[in-house]
């Protein structure tokens, strides 16, 4: 699964374009260690541009970092706060402030016998701010980050705030805040997950991918997010799905049984009509393919049987099958898939190894 672009969304914190979601995911990571809270701040950059003062004895770092730690609240200790239920992992982890393993950065902010050249001193303002506003979100209640995770081989029903569900497919990932914003219901997925979502008008759903959004009211569709493509397919009602960089009203509108994809940098395609109930087999157990390449074939079987699938040449990465199989094993699934396509197939263990045919190894 891919992660997050974290230096994009704190691009967007200080542009101030950010989501309530977000900056909740935001906030988590940059309480995961000082580097991250330096990430935040950008204060590379701002101290790219300043040469530092002629060198002096720099004074004791580490005090400094105490000293403003306790003026901030920041020194306490971590505590965890973790379920213990069976399933998928649910986590909203606990912040936890480690000061920082390498002075280097705080020699230059507090060097030059205790006076600070323009840029640095905004610099210090900076972090500053940015340490007493995650200290705030910490400290004033506000919705932490929920994160649910399933593995290769399982798949899971997530519940909403709202009443609203997803059904979470094999290898996949959604983030969403414990409690909605008044204006909006957001959450984020990597992989693939239906969503039966509760009515409400005055807050859309959205469900982002990083570079598209399906938006509806109430509605039931599904999204397929990997490899930097999205693709959604509506079983009910309406949904907008737009590019993250589209204003809210362009792209494209699908009702009941139409399909569009949208990738990386590019636009949503023309909503085609689809056979909603065969597409979306994966409900009820059952492995559909499409005119799908292998090579995503391949990553899909690896996610739903918890196997390792190597294509030893290039040249079969894009032939494409059509199909469905239910209540099979991989050894069967394969043997049919190679068969179709002409293909030899080794199977040892938890791996197979497909190659083109008279080229096994």
């Amino acid at each position: 699964m891919e992660e997050l672009d974290y230096h994009h969304l704190i691009a967007k914190k200080f542009s101030g374009e950010i989501s309530p979601l977000e900056e909740a995911m935001l906030q988590k990571w940059v309480e995961e260690s000082p580097e991250n809270q330096e990430s935040l701040a950008q204060l590379e950059e701002i101290l790219s541009v300043a040469e530092p003062p002629a060198a002096s004895p720099a004074p004791d770092v580490n005090m400094a970092w105490s000293e403003l730690e306790d003026s901030l609240g920041l020194s306490s200790s971590p505590v965890a706060d973790m379920e213990d239920a069976p399933g998928p992992a649910r986590t909203a982890a606990a912040p936890s402030t480690t000061r920082p393993s390498s002075p280097g950065l705080f020699e230059r902010l507090f060097s030059g016998g205790g006076f600070l050249r323009p840029a640095f001193s905004l610099a210090v303002v900076l972090l500053i701010a940015a340490a007493g506003y995650f200290a705030a979100q910490k400290y004033f209640g506000q919705p932490l980050p929920i994160e649910v995770t399933t593995e290769f081989g399982e798949r899971t029903v997530v519940s909403f705030p709202d009443g609203s569900t997803a059904h979470l497919n094999s290898g996949s990932t959604i983030r969403y805040l414990e409690a909605f914003s008044d204006s909006e219901r957001t959450v984020f997925l990597d992989g693939e997950g239906f969503f039966v979502v509760s009515k409400d008008a005055n807050r859309p759903f959205i469900v982002e991918s990083g570079f598209s959004q399906a938006e509806v009211l109430g509605t039931e569709f599904n999204v397929w997010n990997r490899n930097r493509q999205s693709r959604v397919i509506v079983k009910e009602g309406k949904v907008a799905l737009r590019a993250a960089n589209q204003s809210p009203d362009a792209g494209v509108v699908l009702s009941a049984g139409k399909m569009s994809e949208v990738s990386e940098n590019g636009l949503p395609a023309a909503p085609q009509s689809v056979d909603v109930d065969h597409l979306l087999g994966w409900l009820d157990g059952r492995i559909v393919f499409e005119q799908t390449p292998l090579h995503e074939i391949a990553a899909e079987l690896q996610r739903y049987y918890n196997v390792s699938i190597e294509l030893t040449d290039p040249s079969i990465n894009d032939r494409t099958v059509t199909g469905t199989f239910e209540n099979q094993t991989i050894a069967e699934v394969l043997d049919i898939i190679c068969k179709t396509l002409q293909l030899d197939v080794q199977i040892a263990e938890e791996k197979a190894t497909i190659s083109p045919s008279g080229k096994g190894i």
